[in-house]
This record gives structure tokens, C-alpha cells and sequence, in this order.
């Protein structure tokens, strides 16, 4: 390699020369999570660090970035039907799985749709798809940057992916005084009371 070799920092979103760690520019790294040049034989160019691949893969992983969305039981999308739909369909289904068949839907998403979380993936282990990820994750690093003390926690979970990619930042990090909680109802959420509810 020739001349200066950048580094792009995370933590405080500026370029810096890796052997001067003097900052020289400001600039987004990552757009919808996908990272740009991953090595570099010129100077001025961006070598991404180890810990910025892993997170980035962690983030396409949790969200089923990486893989076209397959097809999904009937029965699986079909709550959305009214009752009588619903009972015809799961005896329909019943009859079907006797004779090894199964009812599919195919349902296709654009990587913009993806990346916003405009979808309700059937496959992913977390809806709010990668920009929310990325705020996420500057968040947790700010956290970190700043020293802010205390744990983390995601309230309303689903299947987890925004919590287990919190723990993936912590890791990547190598943090191990800081701990995930998790909490959801898994009920939905309370009838909204009235004062007249307490009288």
C-alpha cells in the first residue's frame, strides 16, 4: 500500500489517518447497511474494520437483509381474515398436511422496503428493518463514546433481533459490565383507561 491509509470511526463519524488518528473529514459510512470499499490500495479510501463487517452482517442477518423472503404457511398470514375465512382455510389446511401438502403464499419486498421496515417479514428476527438498526446502533454507541452508565433494555420484542444486535454492539466492543433485558407482554397492550375507570 501506498500513502495514507483512512480509517472511518464509528464512534465519532470522522476519517482519520490510521497511523495519526487526526480526523480530516465527515462523511456517512453506511447507506441501508451495505458497506463501500472494503479495501484499498489508494489513498484517500476507506478500509472497513473488522468490527464494522461484523455488525454490518449482524444487522442483514437479524433483519433477512441477505436473502429474497421465501414463501410462508397459508395459515401463518391469514389472521388478517375474518373468522369464518380463517376456520375454512385451517380445515382446508388440516386436509392438506394428511396428504404432506401445505398452502403457500409468496410475498415479495423491495430492499427499500426492507431497509425502511415497512414489512412484516415472516422469516426476519427483527421488523424494524436496517435504518432503525443503524439508529440503534449509534445509539449503543453513543452510550458507549460518552460513558453513559446502566444497562440496556427493548420493551416490545417480538422475536428479539433489536436485542440480540445490542448485545452483538456490546460484544463487538468487548463489553462485558452492561446487561440486555428484554420485555414485551406478548399480550398487546392494556384496554386505555378513563378516570371514570377508577370511580
Amino acid at each position: 500500500m501506498y500513502g495514507d491509509t483512512l480509517r472511518y470511526d464509528v464512534l465519532s463519524k470522522n476519517f482519520y489517518k490510521t497511523d495519526e488518528w487526526n480526523a480530516i473529514s465527515t462523511a456517512p459510512f453506511l447507506k441501508y447497511g451495505k458497506i463501500k470499499n472494503l479495501k484499498t490500495n489508494h489513498p484517500g479510501e476507506v478500509m472497513a474494520t473488522s468490527r464494522e463487517l461484523y455488525l454490518d452482517l449482524m444487522k442483514k442477518t437479524l433483519s433477512f437483509f441477505l436473502w429474497p423472503e421465501p414463501p410462508q404457511p397459508f395459515e401463518n398470514i391469514s389472521l388478517r381474515r375474518s373468522w369464518f375465512t380463517r376456520l375454512l382455510l385451517g380445515a382446508v389446511s388440516k386436509i392438506l398436511l394428511k396428504f404432506k401438502l401445505r398452502m403457500m403464499v409468496t410475498r415479495k419486498f423491495s430492499d427499500h422496503q426492507r431497509a425502511e421496515g415497512l414489512v412484516w417479514p415472516g422469516y426476519a428476527d427483527t421488523m424494524i428493518g436496517l435504518k432503525r438498526l443503524d439508529n440503534l446502533q449509534s445509539c449503543v454507541e453513543t452510550v458507549i463514546k460518552e460513558n453513559i452508565p446502566g444497562d440496556l433494555i427493548e420493551t416490545g420484542v417480538w422475536r428479539g433481533g433489536a436485542c440480540i444486535f445490542m448485545k452483538a454492539i456490546l460484544k463487538a466492543y468487548e463489553i462485558t459490565d452492561r446487561k440486555i433485558f428484554v420485555a414485551d407482554s406478548f399480550e398487546g397492550l392494556p384496554a386505555p383507561w378513563t378516570i371514570k375507570s377508577f370511580f
